[in-house]
């Protein structure tokens, strides 16, 4: 027997199928609205791992820590050719990371991240039918607590709020016309960070990766 004849089903299988999907092509299909649509306005929820510097203006090595932030966005984006779109985007958050210290005699200080808002625009190609490649940026403030406990037990807290600006890139895929699966990578700076218009001397940095599904209406 020849030892074509063993593949001749499989091969027969698979010149059906790119029959198939030549012949609309071939036909002359209309295209598929939703490849790239005319306007979607969408939102869905945010997980995103992320990697924080609190450096000392004076001091050459920061400290990092790790953590996840949880948080929920909206936005719109329109086409603006063929495969071009534009839009804007929001986004509010809250992370799980902190710094803390402790010296002997003195007491244990603590900084912890609260909300994050985001506020900018997003432009992007349609890279495939269904996936998309984007870029964003714009402006984004940040809540930072801080709080002391002395040896004695008395504890001391307060809070102040940072701006900064983030810049990021993703893709996102197509499930259907409405829902989009996303990754996407930013970084975000809050410059030298400051309580009651007193510089600390302190510089924020914010590296995330971010996943989120969304839904457009």
């Amino acid at each position: 027997m020849p030892v074509l004849s063993l593949y001749r089903p499989a091969l027969l299988a698979a010149s059906g199928l790119i029959a198939l999907s030549a012949t609309p092509a071939m036909a002359g299909a209309p295209h598929i609205g939703w490849e790239n649509p005319e306007l979607s306005i969408y939102g869905g929820p945010v997980i995103t791992y992320e990697s924080l510097t609190l450096s000392d203006t004076a001091v050459s090595q920061g400290l990092t820590t790790h953590g996840m932030s949880y948080g929920g966005l909206v936005g719109m984006d329109s086409r603006t050719g063929e495969r071009s779109r534009v839009g804007l985007e929001a986004e509010l958050s809250g992370s799980t990371a902190s710094w803390s210290e402790t010296q002997a005699g003195v007491g244990t200080a603590r900084i912890g991240l609260g909300r994050d808002f985001f506020i900018g625009g997003k432009l992007g190609y349609m890279l495939a039918p269904r996936l998309y490649a984007y870029a964003k940026a714009g402006y984004t403030n940040l809540l930072v607590t801080a709080d002391f406990t002395d040896t004695t037990g008395f504890r001391t807290h307060g809070s102040f709020s940072n701006s900064g600006w983030r810049g990021g890139a993703g893709l996102e895929y197509f499930l259907s016309k409405n829902a989009r699966l996303r990754v996407e990578y930013r970084y975000s700076s809050y410059g030298d960070l400051s309580i009651n218009g007193v510089k600390t001397g302190l510089t924020l940095d914010k590296h995330q990766v971010a996943t989120s599904m969304t839904y457009g209406f």
